[in-house]
């Protein structure tokens, strides 16, 4: 009895040694393969599926690296022209670069969609879920980050649209500024396409153009009363 314990012992623990030395990439028994092999194939993995790699003959993988120095059509500067491809600045980066001389540069730059009213809504929807939360829905510097626990959020009149420096901003330079960002606000390259940056700079404006014009006509009627 003895005998059959020590054998026994010696067995255990010579697997549970050699289990210590086995490759941890390769196990050796599975309770559940198909969870720990995924039936997709990974991007840039080498793929043993003739389909997948089939006419090519040096590379055998899921997906082909990107051609070295392409520039993905998300960063292009100007993709769209009034919503339409434009395959002539689709593939250029944008073209000034995070400096002052590139801010300034950034000035005579126009906004090549055409203000209409389906970009006027876009533009508004656009900047109701990615402006408005800091700068406020009607753009004056009270959204709900801003006002969030009594104001702790270094935010103030200068997020407002309607201050004179904001209202001399070119279409370009607020474009510039999505790009690289500026004092709090971060840049918005990643979350919004230049398309839709624009259509949000077009809103904008024409928010500015709404808060000019009704300025404008309030001062008039105080120097009428006057």
């Amino acid at each position: 009895m003895r005998n059959k314990f020590l054998v026994t012992a010696s067995i255990v623990a010579a697997t549970f040694l050699s289990s210590c030395f086995r490759d941890a990439k390769k196990p050796g028994l599975e309770y559940m393969p198909d969870m720990a092999h995924p039936v997709s194939v990974e991007t840039y993995d080498e793929s043993k599926n003739l389909d997948i790699s089939a006419g090519r003959t040096s590379e055998k993988f899921s997906a082909l690296q990107p051609v070295k120095g392409t520039v993905p059509t998300a960063q292009g500067m100007l993709p769209f022209k009034n919503d339409e491809y434009d395959n002539t600045t689709s593939y250029k980066p944008y073209h000034h670069e995070f400096s002052p001389e590139g801010e300034k540069a950034s000035d005579a730059d126009k906004n090549p969609l055409e203000v209409n009213k389906i970009n006027l809504t876009e533009g508004k929807r656009l900047f109701t879920i990615y402006c408005s939360p800091c700068h406020g829905a009607e753009g004056n510097a009270d959204g709900t980050v801003t006002i969030a626990n009594n104001h702790a959020f270094p935010m103030g009149a200068p997020f407002s649209y309607f201050t004179d420096a904001n209202l001399a901003l070119t279409e370009g330079h607020m474009f510039y500024i999505t790009q690289y960002g500026r004092n709090s606000m971060g840049s918005y390259a990643s979350q919004l396409n230049p398309n839709e940056r624009w259509k949000v700079i077009m809103y904008v404006k024409q928010m500015q153009a709404d808060y000019v014009a009704k300025n404008s006509a309030a001062k008039k009627e105080e120097k009428k009363k006057a």
